[in-house]
Order: structure tokens, then sequence, then C-alpha cells
């Protein structure tokens, strides 16, 4: 049997890698991310499809696997030659940097459109990200993946509740369509929240009350609506420009 075979196929499970306390990683770029970031791996398994073999020196006692067992550990359809096991980064309200602003998500349930928002929080220069309980687990392979290692750059925290939010004192900002204001004409505060809602139902109406201001994009009368993370990042980036120096 492969060695850590049974708990990589296991942690495919979100319940699993609550559990357990670990994620998988795939691919040597994502794991330099790891590496760089000081995360905690407990195995690494490779093959030898593994162009980056300098990498093995930089990782604890690295397990050689077939082409076949790796592709059977693997979640996509071209591994990369490398995978691994690591520990997931914990985090709490007090840790979490609030400033310049930080991002607060409200039912994202797209792996892909979560990993593209990690992205662009960190693109933007984003202190930090709230997921609130009914989004999509930020270690789900697919967000790890299109992440890119903002995952690892970033201090987050899953799983919220609203009463973690109600007590939160400072300025913030949900993007809907009800009773909004045009983004621009407002001024962002240092240390403001940014809610993204959904990418159906939008914000759910419980975050709605706790929100300061309301805000939109204005956009063409043609279109229906943006997707959540180009909505996100049209936000992102006029805070950025407002709170974040530059010189």
């Amino acid at each position: 049997m492969v060695p850590y075979s049974k708990l990589i196929k296991a942690l495919e499970d979100r319940k699993s890698r609550k559990k357990e306390g670990l994620f998988v990683i795939e691919g040597p770029k994502l794991l330099e991310e790891a590496l760089q970031a000081r995360l905690g791996l407990k195995a690494v398994l490779y093959s030898e499809s593994l162009k980056d073999l300098n990498l093995l020196e930089k990782v604890p006692n690295p397990i050689q696997i077939s082409e076949k067992e790796l592709q059977e550990l693997s979640s996509t359809v071209t591994p990369q030659g490398i995978i691994a096991v690591a520990e997931i980064p914990e985090y709490n309200w007090t840790q979490l940097r609030k400033e310049p602003f930080f991002l607060i998500l409200d039912g994202i349930q797209d792996p892909g459109n979560l990993g593209t928002l990690f992205r662009t929080a960190l693109a933007a220069g984003a202190g930090g990200l709230v997921l609130l309980k009914n989004t999509v687990d930020p270690f789900n392979p697919k967000v790890v993946r299109s992440a890119m290692g903002a995952l690892f750059k970033l201090p987050f925290i899953t799983d919220v509740e609203i009463e973690t939010l109600e007590s939160f004192k400072g300025v913030l900002w949900a993007a809907m369509l009800e009773e909004a204001k045009p983004y621009y004409e407002l001024k962002p505060q240092q240390g403001l929240g940014l809610i993204i809602g959904n990418e159906g139902q939008g914000i759910s109406p419980e975050v709605a009350r706790l929100a300061t201001e309301r805000v939109h994009i204005p956009i063409d009368t043609k279109a229906e609506s943006l997707n959540a993370a180009i909505a996100a990042g049209v936000l992102l980036f006029y805070l950025r420009q407002n709170l974040v120096s530059l010189a």
C-alpha cells in the first residue's frame, strides 16, 4: 500500500480535513509556496515525473512512489510529480489583520470563485479574509489550486458565525443592489470590512443588516450582474486606491 494513501484519500472530504487538521497540496509550485509560508508538512510523496528534484532537498523525508500510484492519489488529470499533506494554518478573530481593509465572504459556493477571491484580496493588499459558516471550505482541492498560493499568504478565519461579525465595531460595506449607493461616492476608512455574497442569492438578510453602507457597481443596462469575484476585484482595488500607500 502507498504510504499515507488512506489519509490522502480521506482528506478529499471536508469533515476529515477538519478532524485531522490537514489538507493536500499538489504540484511543485504550490509546495514551494507552502514552504515559504512555513506550513508544517506531514508527508511528501513524489514520482519520477517530478522535474524539480532540488525541491526534495527542502522537504522532510520525501517518499518515492510510482506514477500510477501518484495518479490514483491526485485530484487532477495531470499530476505534476509531487503531492504533500500539510497542516491547516489556524487564525482567530484577534489575529486577523483588518487594516487597511479586509474581505468578508457570505455563502460563496464555487471553489474557483473562492480561490480567485483569495488571489484578488492578496493582490489588492487586503489584510485578511473572513469566511462565514455557509462558505465553501478553503482547503477544498479546487480552492487550493485556484488560489495559487494566496491561501498561504493571508490570515483568514473560517466557519465564522454571524454573532462574531456583530461584535465588530468598525465600518462594513455590503456589495448589493437594493438601497445601495455607487461605491465611488463613498470615502472608505481604515479597517473597513467588505462583504461579498453568494453567487446567486447575494448577501443574506441577516448579514446585510449589519452593514454600515450598501454599495453597488453601476453596470451597463444590457448586463444583469457581475461575477462575485469580479465585483470584489473592482471594490477591493477601489479600497486599495484610497487606503494603501503606493509610494
